[in-house]
């Protein structure tokens, strides 16, 4: 009896997994695609680009962080670093703006995390700063090249754009078994719903502005 009940939740098991398990073997081969000719062909973008740092306490990794970008955007020519420090208790903002970035603080107890954060940004960012808002995690750094990929990518008819997001292998086993797990999740995946022309699940995103300012605009409250 009890071999058979263990046989049947097995089962039960596999079975309630399997569609999760299908759909990630179909956006595994799906990866492997050709890119589009119209990928392919598009010409870069030209619109001025404003990278957004939310940061709390970020005081240890904002100075690189910021250098990365600054760096990035010097080389591109039509681009500025924004950080939003938020709720920061610390010596962040001082820090960001040290490096060369434009700093904006808020400070609201009530309103705590980054969609706050993101929201008080894009209703602050000047228009004339960029007609598309990079979002980038207060502790990442771009890989050479991120820019121009960028900028091959954003086309008039697109509301979003997803950059891949993986950490640094450290020395250790368990750091390397995260990074493959990531390379899975962050990589392989996206690119199966970019192949297929699925939407896709954003972190570390571009935002045309007025895709950024409806997104602040509905964030408020209403009073």
């Amino acid at each position: 009896m009890i071999e058979w009940m263990v046989h049947l939740a097995a089962a039960l098991l596999a079975l309630a997994t399997l569609p999760g398990s299908l759909l990630l073997a179909v956006l595994s081969v799906a990866a492997f695609l050709p890119v589009s000719r119209r990928e392919q062909t598009a010409a870069p973008s030209t619109d001025r680009l404003a990278f957004v740092v939310p940061a709390h306490n970020e005081a240890a990794n904002i100075e690189t962080t910021v250098d990365n970008l600054v760096a990035a955007c010097r080389t591109d020519g039509q681009a500025e670093v924004w950080v939003i420090a938020d709720n920061c208790s610390d010596d962040t903002a001082e820090r960001a703006r040290a490096a060369g970035a434009q700093v904006l603080e808020r400070h609201n107890e009530d309103q705590r995390g980054k969609g706050f954060a993101l929201a008080y940004a894009f209703a602050r960012i000047p228009e004339t700063a960029g007609q598309w808002l990079i979002v980038v995690d207060a502790d990442s750094t771009l890989e050479p090249g991120f820019l121009p990929a960028l900028r091959a990518a954003m086309h008039s008819d697109r509301n979003a754009l997803q950059a891949c997001y993986l950490s640094r292998a450290g020395a250790h086993l368990r750091s390397r078994v995260s990074r493959i797990a990531q390379w899975g999740f962050n990589l392989v995946r996206p690119l199966g719903r970019q192949r297929l022309g699925f939407p896709a699940d954003c972190s570390a995103m571009a935002l045309p502005c007025a895709v950024a300012c409806w997104s602040a605009c509905r964030s408020r409250p209403t009073r």
